[in-house]
């Protein structure tokens, strides 16, 4: 049978480039963002309108149900593991324990906070006078599209679910989760390729960084409201400004205090 781990992280932190370099071993798939946990999310509020209706025993068939969706989900899947993608895996530890039976181990990648966001403002800068989520909810807002409130708009609305997912992990289980530096990854990526096989207690498999094929992109990308989001580079290569550079040296400390370590 199949093994099913789990991929997670901050945005603009180099997940669709580990999972695009894991998928290169032919005994691993490693999905795009998943919808799992939102079906899982669905079923309980679906199954608590109808228990308002229906006499049933709520609780025993959520069990049922749930358990067949986590051993079903990724039947059609041929490979030996199933690197499943969400940014809301690390809080639901105890959720994914009991469904698929066993301890989860979650791949984690991180990032310093002011880098994710100056990786976000880089991308829109590029992409000047295209619309973007950011300056649309800015607009809804009747607030200024200035470098200050897109970083508050991207760090309220779209950076701190998964870093409180993250955080919500780490305090929680910390066992069940392997951290992956974004600069360690384009840094020392052989090593830490090596450190993600000890976790997952898997053979290790010699890895290409050139001509890299994105293996886990997003088919639906522009529901995310910003074109590139999950493009990556075909060799591994860090081009990223300097915080400083974009935010400021005030932005950059200030949010770089919500950083994450393990």
């Amino acid at each position: 049978m199949k093994q099913v781990f789990f991929l997670s992280g901050l945005p603009r932190s180099g997940s669709t480039l580990l999972g695009s370099l894991l998928a290169q071993n032919p005994k691993f798939t490693v999905t795009p963002t998943s919808p799992l946990l939102d079906l899982f999310c669905y079923l309980s509020e679906g199954l608590a309108l109808l228990h308002k209706q229906y006499t049933f025993d709520i609780s025993a068939v959520a069990d049922r149900v749930y358990r067949g969706i986590a051993s079903t989900y990724h039947e059609d899947i041929r490979t030996d593991y199933v690197l499943d993608k969400h940014r809301g895996h690390p809080k639901n530890v105890d959720a994914l324990r009991r469904y698929f039976g066993a301890e989860p181990k979650i791949i984690c990648t991180n990032r310093p906070v002011a880098e994710v966001l100056t990786s976000y403002l880089s991308l829109m800068a590029r992409q000047s006078g295209k619309p973007n989520f950011v300056d649309s909810h800015l607009r809804q807002k009747g607030l200024a599209q200035t470098t200050e409130n897109r970083a508050r708009c991207l760090w309220e609305n779209f950076v701190y679910d998964p870093y409180l997912s993250m955080k919500i992990g780490l305090e929680g289980h910390k066992s069940n989760i392997h951290l992956v530096s974004y600069g360690e990854l384009v840094g020392d990526t052989h090593a830490t390729l090596d450190g993600i096989y000890r976790f997952l207690g898997v053979d290790p498999h010699r890895h290409s960084l050139e001509n890299i094929e994105n293996a886990c992109a997003e088919e639906k990308d522009a529901m995310w409201g910003l074109e590139g989001l999950h493009v990556i580079r075909p060799s591994v290569s860090r081009e990223s400004a300097p915080p400083q550079s974009v935010l400021g040296q005030y932005l950059t400390d200030y949010y770089n205090r919500f950083s994450l370590c393990g």
